[in-house]
């Protein structure tokens, strides 16, 4: 099959919308539907930022299905860079410098060092919520 994952999502979205995409013990299920209206969303966000090919966007997220979608919608329109979310303020202001990082990608809220390295090199930043159910 020829195209991009992107292109297989979209396809399988148009053919079956309301199939289960992505699921997690203790997470929502994300259908199909769900995650190609996320991945465009995800692309209208960042190329509103200015963030298209060739620019490096990264993403500061646990293992988990966010990090998961996050990692594949950015790749839909830039360079995903997933950075390891146990550093430290010194090694993301490191990372952010050599890698030409254009914008962060981060669960939303909190006081994450990251979030702190990304601001002092102004960097937009985009925040993910979380797909857990509470349960």
């Amino acid at each position: 099959m020829r195209g991009t994952i992107p292109d297989a999502i979209a396809r399988r979205a148009e053919s079956a919308p309301e199939s289960i995409a992505i699921e997690a013990r203790g997470r929502c299920a994300l259908t199909n539907g769900a995650l190609h209206g996320h991945l465009r969303d995800v692309v209208s966000r960042l190329n509103a930022l200015g963030v298209g090919r060739g620019d490096r966007v990264a993403i500061v997220l646990p293992n988990s299905p966010e990090a998961a979608t996050a990692c594949v919608a950015v790749m839909a329109c830039a360079t995903a860079v997933p950075i390891n979310p146990d550093y430290r303020f010194a090694e993301y202001e490191m990372a952010i410098a050599r890698l030409g990082i254009r914008c962060l990608l981060t669960m939303a809220g909190g006081q994450h060092p990251a979030r702190a390295a990304a601001a002092a090199a102004n960097l937009p930043i985009l925040e993910v919520v979380s797909m857990s159910t509470g349960r």
